[in-house]
C-alpha cells in the first residue's frame, strides 16, 4: 500500500512537471509571437495635448490604452495643467509602459502639439484632444489604410457629441463629414484629384481626425503656428496640399466632445487668428504652382472661416466693424480675383 502511494506521488510529480513545461512553452511561444507581431507592425505615436481636463482624461486615456492596435507610443504633453491632470497621467504611466509624459509651462494647444511632434519616435503620429472619445479600433483602421496604400495622411470620419447628454449630432455645423461625393476612390492626391473641393472635403482644418506619416511632416518642416494664430488650420491644409497620397477611412472613429469650456468652441478671442492662418496659407501656396481651382477652393474656405470666426467670438459690433475694415481688403487680395 505504501509503495503504491509512493508511486502515485511520483507519477503526480512527473505530471506536474510536464504540465509546468507545457505552460512555459505556451508562454514562450506567446511572447515570441507577440514580439514578432510588434516587430512587424509600425510604431504609432499617439500624441495627447493635456490641459486641465481631469474630468475627461481617464475616459480618453482608457480609449487609447485599450486600442486593438498595441504597438503605441502614448505621448502625453501636460501643458501646465493646474488641476489633477498630471496626477492622472502619472497613474496611467505607472501601469502602462507605453505612456510617456512631457510637462511644460502653459503655451497653448499648438505649442503642446508641436512638442508632441518634436518628441515622437513612431512611423506615424496621431494628434488627439484629451477630452474626446475614440473607438477601440481607431488606430488599427487608420494604420491598416496607411500601410496598405502607402499614404502620407489618413482621414477618418467623426461625429460630435454634446457633453453629458449622449446626444450625437450629425449635421454639417458640428460634424465633420468627408464629403466623399467629390471623390471616386478611397485614395487620392487632393491637389490634383479634387482641387476645387480640397478645402471643403477633409473635415475642416483639424488634425485630430488624421494619421500623419511622421517622416512626411518632418521632411516638410510642418509645425502648428503659435498664437495669435494658434490652431490646426494652416498646418492641416499645408499637409493636404503637399501630400501625394491621402487615404480615406469612412468610419466614425472619433466622438468629438462639444463642451462650453472647450477652446475650439469658446473660440480664440483674438479675431485676427483666422485671417493670420489664411494669410500664411496664401503665402505657402504662392511659393508653389497650384491649380486655379485649388485657389478658388481656398478663397471659399477663407470667406466661410472668416465669418464663422466672427460669429463664434463674443465681441462688440464696433470691434467687428473694425475687424472687417482691417481684413476684408487682404481677404480680397488672397482670392487673386479681378474686381
Amino acid at each position: 500500500m505504501e509503495a503504491e502511494i509512493q508511486e502515485r506521488l511520483v507519477n503526480t510529480a512527473h505530471l506536474g512537471a510536464r504540465l509546468s513545461m507545457a505552460i512555459l512553452e505556451v508562454n514562450f511561444h506567446f511572447h515570441i509571437t507577440n514580439h514578432h507581431q510588434l516587430m512587424n507592425t509600425p510604431l504609432v505615436t499617439v500624441s495627447l495635448a493635456v490641459y486641465n481636463v481631469e474630468k475627461f482624461l481617464r475616459r480618453s486615456m482608457d480609449c487609447i490604452c485599450n486600442q486593438t492596435y498595441s504597438n503605441l507610443e502614448i505621448l502625453c504633453v501636460n501643458d501646465g495643467s493646474t488641476d489633477d491632470s498630471l496626477s492622472i497621467l502619472e497613474e496611467y504611466a505607472a501601469k502602462d509602459s507605453r505612456v510617456r509624459i512631457i510637462s511644460k509651462p502653459n503655451g497653448g494647444l499648438a505649442s503642446a502639439r508641436n512638442v508632441g511632434i518634436d518628441n515622437a519616435t513612431g512611423k506615424y503620429i496621431q494628434m488627439l484632444d484629451s477630452d474626446d472619445i475614440f473607438e477601440t479600433d481607431m488606430v488599427e483602421k487608420l494604420v491598416n489604410a496607411a500601410e496598405k496604400q502607402q499614404a502620407e495622411i489618413v482621414v477618418c470620419d467623426t461625429v460630435a457629441e454634446i457633453e453629458g447628454s449622449n446626444k450625437l449630432i450629425f449635421n454639417r455645423h458640428h460634424n465633420t463629414p468627408l464629403s466623399r461625393k467629390h471623390l471616386r476612390h478611397d485614395l487620392c492626391c487632393p491637389r490634383t484629384d479634387a482641387p476645387e473641393h480640397l478645402f471643403q472635403i477633409f473635415c475642416a482644418g483639424v488634425v485630430w481626425n488624421k494619421l500623419f506619416l511622421l517622416e512626411f511632416i518632418n521632411k516638410n518642416k510642418f509645425r502648428l503656428p503659435l498664437p495669435p494664430a494658434g490652431d490646426d488650420l494652416a498646418f492641416t491644409y499645408k499637409a493636404l496640399i503637399s501630400a501625394d497620397r491621402v487615404s480615406i477611412v469612412e468610419s466614425r472613429l472619433i466622438r468629438y466632445q462639444i463642451r462650453k469650456d472647450s477652446l475650439s468652441h469658446k473660440g480664440n478671442h483674438n479675431l485676427d487668428a483666422t485671417p493670420i492662418n489664411m494669410r500664411e496659407l496664401d503665402e505657402f501656396m504662392s511659393k508653389r504652382e497650384v491649380d486655379e481651382a485649388l485657389r478658388q477652393s481656398f478663397f471659399v474656405r477663407c470667406a466661410k472661416t472668416f465669418f464663422w470666426n466672427i460669429h463664434r467670438v463674443p465681441v462688440s459690433v464696433e470691434k467687428i466693424a473694425a475687424h472687417l475694415d482691417k481684413w476684408i481688403p487682404q481677404l480680397r487680395n488672397m482670392s487673386k480675383l479681378e474686381y
